[in-house]
């Protein structure tokens, strides 16, 4: 692990009025469940803007002029779905980069390459647990199984995208207070 840690881009209290992008790492069911994720949020969230883009085939990791776009365009970014080895690698140099351009990153992936994603991202003092995102499985093309991820993860997506979804303390319970007669909770 390096010596120096990278610290992460400082995350909004949320995600209303933000400039959403997504960086699309592999084709296929996973684009799907991009499209599914980006309705969801556009729907709970006021964003300001969804700019996404696809990772070039040839290159390996997303060229600097693309990653340069998204942290001038974007506020926070959405990085994936990656289900392969080779895309996880690509896609933690991606949120490596645009963490230290101070855009935070949500990195989402599948459970078998996540160790594969953090042993990357710890060679350059990056810890992704914080970013990363992971869902059950690889998204399949039945669209009802990709809505079914995309409402199992969208919570998580937002929590590792805002100050507020990461570092709010667990709610207290709220007990009921008796009043007049009647029972209220200010819940």
């Amino acid at each position: 692990m390096a010596d120096n840690i990278l610290d992460l881009a400082p995350r909004p209290v949320e995600l209303d009025g933000q400039r959403l992008g997504v960086l699309e790492s592999e084709v296929g069911p996973s684009s799907v469940y991009l499209d599914l994720l980006t309705a969801r949020l556009e729907k709970r969230h006021f964003l300001a803007t969804v700019v996404r883009v696809g990772r070039p085939d040839d290159q390996p990791a997303s060229p600097n002029e693309l990653l340069e776009q998204l942290s001038e365009q974007c506020d926070v970014v959405i990085i994936g779905v990656c289900s392969s080895i080779q895309a996880a690698h690509d896609a933690a140099f991606d949120a490596e980069a645009l963490e230290r351009l101070s855009v935070p990153c949500a990195l989402v992936l599948t459970p078998d390459v996540r160790s594969a994603a953090e042993q990357i991202l710890a060679t350059h003092g990056y810890d992704g647990n914080q970013s990363i995102v992971e869902l059950p499985r690889s998204p399949q093309a039945d669209r009802a199984d990709v809505q079914a991820l995309v409402e199992a993860s969208f919570r998580g997506v937002e929590r590792v995208l805002t100050a507020s979804g990461s570092a709010r303390p667990p709610a207290e319970p709220r007990t009921p207070v008796q009043r007049n007669g009647e029972v209220s909770c200010e819940c």
